[in-house]
């Protein structure tokens, strides 16, 4: 068995927010409709390197009701509102390029439903990073059922955590594969052998992989 020479980096920033419309914001004063109406907004952010795209997608409720006709900006990138896209339901959603475009920095995400509440809230995006020339195996070849690999990366801004992973190429973009968070606290990680086995046989599941970093 082997993995690609080419490790990949993913960065992803992930926001869950709760907003209420008597509470004061980061930088705008919430407008008030003269009942308390609570807001939930929550979303992610993927920087993709290995295709240079980031992805924003997030979902915004008004009292548990969702809102589908409402004004959200990440770091000034409007976000339009999707009933389906990507796999993704009831989401407003926008892509960037390149993949890097707000990565390491301090960002708002504006959010405003009609005249009846406006609100923004800093968000701190993760950085960019790189794989190391310190893993193992070197060769990239992987013999028998009891080896592992060991990899080493340098650190990301805005960073609170890692997660390895190891996605079999046939297999990649399905969902299938291993995935595990770093539970050291520093920038490097393993991933076992079982990673790398057949499930039903604990044979070795023979072939190319794909080796991940997510930050």
């Amino acid at each position: 068995m082997g993995y690609k020479s080419n490790l990949r980096q993913v960065l992803s920033a992930s926001f869950l927010l709760g907003l209420t419309a008597l509470v004061i914001g980061c930088n705008t004063a919430p407008t008030k409709s003269g009942a308390e109406d609570k807001y939930h907004v929550e979303g992610l952010l993927v920087q993709d390197m290995d295709v240079d795209s980031a992805f924003i997608a997030a979902r915004f409720n008004r009292n548990d009701t969702a809102i589908t006709n409402a004004s959200i900006k990440l770091a000034g990138t409007p976000l339009a509102y999707f009933a389906s896209l990507r796999g993704i339901l009831a989401a407003y959603q926008s892509r960037l390029k390149p993949a890097n475009t707000h990565a390491g920095s301090n960002v708002y995400l504006r959010v405003a439903d009609a005249s009846r509440f406006t609100d923004s809230l800093p968000l701190n995006i993760v950085g960019t990073f790189g794989l190391t020339d310190n893993f193992q195996p070197p060769n990239h070849h992987i013999q028998g059922t009891n080896n592992y690999v060991t990899l080493e990366w340098t650190a990301a801004a805005n960073a609170d955590g890692y997660i390895v992973a190891a996605v079999k190429t046939s297999l990649a973009g399905t969902g299938v594969g291993y995935s595990a968070r770093v539970t050291s606290s520093g920038v490097a990680g393993t991933i076992p052998a079982e990673a790398f086995l057949n499930p039903s046989t604990n044979q070795p599941d023979t072939g190319l992989y794909n080796i991940y970093v997510y930050a």
